[in-house]
């Protein structure tokens, strides 16, 4: 027999007996030789349910080329593993072993040579087994449809490591594939055709599925299954690999045209960044003003729009009639935008603007796997979600998000009812973004980066004035309600929402190693956190930021620190762990105009965020790495809690350590024995499980609406954390202690002089306490620094003897405490390593003066808000949460000052 003058010899005449006649031992195997995504799938679960045994072995594509090859050398490809890597032999063993060879290494098996495939029938007839070949069909432009769907959902693109060339093209080199393939069937089906008598190749068209399938296989299973069987089987399974087509992109685009030339121009370049991605089509919507709206350019802008080929739909909607002057309401002519987008069919919205330009080949790519990423994690329909384009005029802020036609059944628009009238031209962006954050479903896509050149975070001024949607960052967990409902009812599994955590360190010193260490913080997979860096030197941030970005920047201050502020967001960006740049945990800096302080500085960090949680930390502090872990287990803990405990925890209080060494200098052993950082400590101590109030180098809070820092508070700090812990406690709240969330806090640089001075400045601040809490102080004995005020006016002319009374007084103050040999021990264990006894005393001297100092400070704040009420008044630390820690200090005071006037008499006797 030969066929196209080809001869061929014995042992295809051994094929031809084997076709004609089967034997009745012989086993069936048929092989599908079918495309992937033809209904593979389909056949495969069919023959499961009918109880063959089925193969489905796919490919290992653990390089970059293997994948790339399945795609553009796929005759290469599957030749190489016939022959080099004991395919042939593993396929061998395939058919002695299952009924059903299908999709995997068989959907690329027709690439082989005529020879290689009707080997397989010599070793079938070998193995006493009946081979058979079907191929499962479709429409080659259905294959390639669905192929894309499957390059993107799996993101082979990148696995393939495909040129921008290969990506562009990508839809051609699938049907290229997907025609090669058909024509593989067809010149196979002839030659076997010639070869054998008996037909050998069965073609399964997936269109018919529902007709011809059923008698086809019946026909290779005589006596086994029936065609009804078949039937039964293939509606069971239903057809597997029918994905819809490509989702349509919704482009609002609001417009101010103007002269008409220049704005035509631009808009052609914004569509041809957007048209880059040959598999974008979009509907658009355009937004005109009224008074431009019937214009001639109007008219020439639209023309050129609807001969753009991409587009699928395009609707003009003209904005009410306005003012010139008067700021344009954006965000409502958005909703209006959005909803007749959703109507035409679009499958996502995204806002843009004429002065926008996608530096992106693969845009529309990014969002469509992005949605499914977030339809796949959370089990629920597509389109739920709202990620956000990479914006390198304004790194890590949202502002130009992507919002899904989930949104759209939610709310009904893309504004909520409710919040209609507070959108006008700000914020609306970012709350969107935070809407979804709580859910995982806003993230930031990297690959998608566009820039806005007016308006943005350069420096230039906005084409409008801004006004603001106030309290915005307060609406958001209450707007999130109805998101949570959706997902209940349309999740096939539970969703865990998120828990938003910010993190605000205001900087004065600007030591980048300390804030990049916060920012590498490891930030857990159910939280999602922005890192906020409020700058409160500016003069130093543009002097440090031109030595390391080795440039110089504009004379413009305004413009200087907004180039400064997105410099060094991008450098810590760059110096913090990876799982920072996840998704919803990113970088913020920004930087005041001028010195604020402390206070100023938290609120308007405060004012950036809008998570339910906020942690504090100074800028000097070295947390650990885990810190973020361990809030989300005391959160997550709280949070599931069954008792009334979560509501009216409003906060957790973390411990900041200081160090102890066994060679810790004395000036710094002072200040553990002076008890002035016992506060920081406080949650080592068991018996505050719920402390009063935390200092700011390490506290969690939970937001609270309109409650900020008091700026009265010294700018350098001191009593502001626990104004502001007292005032958020007033409605009942309650902080618990959190001593595994650790930072660890270097002792303050600088001489001794200059660490009392820290001190001294620290109480001038918080002696504003005595008259906004009273209730929190009480009356005492005067301690040295007020005996001293006291007895100034009768030692005028006399400083000596003023002098002399002062180091009596200290150092009775020092033998007092030393005579209490329990807390003179408890002092020396607090250092944290024994020390020779020498040292204790000196240190306990230089304690005692550290406290003297800050007293001075204290009374100097008294003195300076001419509260003379509160000098011998004591402020109760604890809150009330210490039992008899009023009286005991009391006491301690009594004593002292008695042991004062007794040397205060002395001292006068002798004179």
């Amino acid at each position: 027999m030969s066929l196209g003058g080809r001869s061929f010899g014995p042992p295809y005449q051994i094929l031809e007996e084997s076709t004609t006649s089967r034997s009745s031992s012989a086993r069936l195997c048929i092989v599908n030789l079918g495309h992937f995504r033809t209904g593979t799938t389909t056949l495969a679960t069919a023959a499961e349910a009918l109880g063959l045994r089925v193969h489905r072995e796919f490919p290992e594509l653990a390089s970059s080329v293997a994948c790339r090859d399945f795609l553009v050398n796929p005759k290469e490809k599957v030749e190489a593993w016939w022959h080099e890597k004991d395919g042939s032999k593993n396929f061998f063993r395939a058919i002695e072993e299952y009924d059903l060879i299908c999709d995997g290494w068989s959907a690329v098996l027709i690439f082989l040579p005529p020879q290689d495939l009707l080997s397989l029938c010599l070793k079938a007839h070998e193995l006493n087994v009946h081979l058979v070949f079907v191929a499962t069909m479709r429409d080659i432009e259905f294959i390639v449809h669905s192929e894309l769907h499957h390059w993107i959902r799996h993101d082979l693109v990148q696995k393939a490591g495909l040129s921008v060339e290969d990506q562009c093209n990508l839809e051609g080199l699938l049907r290229k594939r997907a025609k090669a393939h058909y024509d593989r069937l067809v010149s196979f089906s002839e030659q076997s055709n010639v070869v054998y008598p008996k037909k050998i190749l069965h073609l399964l068209p997936l269109d018919e599925v529902n007709t011809s399938w059923s008698s086809t296989l019946a026909s290779l299973y005589i006596d086994k299954f029936s065609e009804t069987s078949w039937t039964q089987a293939l509606r069971i399974a239903g057809i597997q690999n029918c994905n819809p087509p490509l989702p349509i992109q919704g482009i609002l685009l609001t417009v101010r045209i103007g002269s008409g030339d220049q704005i035509i121009k631009d808009i052609k370049s914004l569509f041809t960044s957007i048209e880059r991605d040959p598999l974008c089509e979009y509907i658009l919507i355009l937004a005109l003003d009224h008074d431009e709206a019937d214009t001639e350019e109007a008219n020439k802008l639209i023309h050129s729009l609807q001969s753009r080929s991409r587009i699928k739909a395009l609707d003009v909607i003209v904005n009410p009639p306005r003012d010139s002057r008067s700021p344009f309401p954006i965000c409502q002519v958005w909703d209006q935008m959005s909803k007749k987008a959703w109507t035409h069919g679009a499958s996502w919205v995204v806002l843009l603007g004429d002065d926008v330009r996608i530096h992106s080949n693969f845009h529309y790519r990014e969002i469509y796997s992005s949605f499914l990423k977030i339809s796949e994690s959370l089990c629920c329909p597509f389109g739920f979600g709202c990620p956000w384009l990479n914006d390198l005029t304004f790194p890590g802020f949202p502002t130009f998000p992507v919002i899904g036609k989930v949104h759209y059944e939610i709310f009904g628009g893309l504004i909520p009812k409710q919040r209609i009238d507070a959108f006008f031209n700000q914020d609306l962006d970012p709350y969107l973004h935070r809407l979804y954050l709580k859910f995982g479903a806003s993230p930031l896509l990297l690959n998608a980066p566009l820039s806005n050149n007016t308006g943005g975070n350069d420096g230039s001024e906005a084409r409008y004035k801004r006004i603001s949607a106030a309290g915005w960052r307060d609406w958001v967990l209450e707007d999130v309600e109805p998101i949570e409902r959706y997902l209940k009812s349309h999740s096939t599994r539970h969703v865990e929402p998120r828990i938003l955590l910010d993190v605000i360190v205001p900087t004065y010193r600007l030591n980048l190693s300390y804030l990049e260490g916060i920012c590498a913080l490891k930030v857990p997979d159910r939280l999602r956190t922005t890192f906020i860096i409020i700058v409160d030197n500016p003069a130093l941030l543009i002097q440090r930021m031109e030595e390391i970005v080795e440039k110089k920047y504009p004379n413009d201050r305004k413009h200087a620190l907004i180039l400064a502020s997105g410099d060094l967001e991008n450098l810590l960006s760059e110096k913090s762990n990876p799982s920072a740049t996840r998704p919803g945990n990113n970088i913020r800096v920004r930087c005041n105009a001028e010195n604020l302080g402390a206070s100023a500085s938290r609120n308007r960090g405060l004012g950036e965020s809008s998570a339910e949680y906020v942690l504090f930390l100074d800028d000097d502090v070295l947390p650990e790495y885990n810190l973020l872990e361990a809030y989300q287990e005391h959160l997550t803990r709280f949070l599931s809690a069954d008792s009334n405990e979560e509501s009216t925890l409003v906060g957790l209080v973390g411990m900041v350590n200081f160090p102890r060494s066994p060679t810790l200098p004395l000036k710094h052993a002072a200040i553990l024995m002076s008890y002035l950082t016992y506060m920081f400590e406080i949650v080592a101590d068991s018996r505050f499980q719920n402390p009063a109030w935390g200092v700011t180098a390490n506290i969690l809070v939970k937001r609270c609406p309109g409650l900020r820092f008091d700026t009265d508070y010294a700018k350098t700090g001191g009593g502001e954390d626990i104004d502001f812990c007292l005032r958020l406690l007033e409605n009942g709240g309650h902080l618990k202690a959190a001593p595994d969330a650790i930072v660890h806090h270097p002792f303050w640089n600088g001489s001794i002089l200059e660490i009392s001075m820290h001190f001294f400045n620290w109480a001038r601040g918080d002696s504003a306490l005595f008259s906004r809490f009273p209730h929190h102080c009480y009356c005492s004995f005067p301690n040295i620094v007020e005996t001293l005020l006291f007895m100034l006016p009768f030692s005028y002319g006399q400083p000596r003897q003023f002098l002399l009374a002062a180091a009596c007084l200290s150092v009775s103050d020092v033998i007092v405490d030393m005579c209490d040999f329990k807390e003179f021990s408890h002092r020396c264990n607090v250092v944290g390593h024994p020390r020779p006894l020498w040292f204790s005393v000196l240190a306990h001297f230089l304690a005692n003066f550290y406290v003297n100092i800050l007293e001075a400070g204290r009374l100097l704040g008294h003195l300076r808000r001419c509260q003379f009420f509160n000098i011998t008044k004591r402020f109760d630390w604890h809150c009330g949460k210490l039992v008899n820690s009023r009286s005991n200090f009391r006491h301690k005071e009594g004593r002292k000052f008695a042991v004062f006037i007794a040397f205060a008499a002395f001292l006068i006797r002798k004179k």
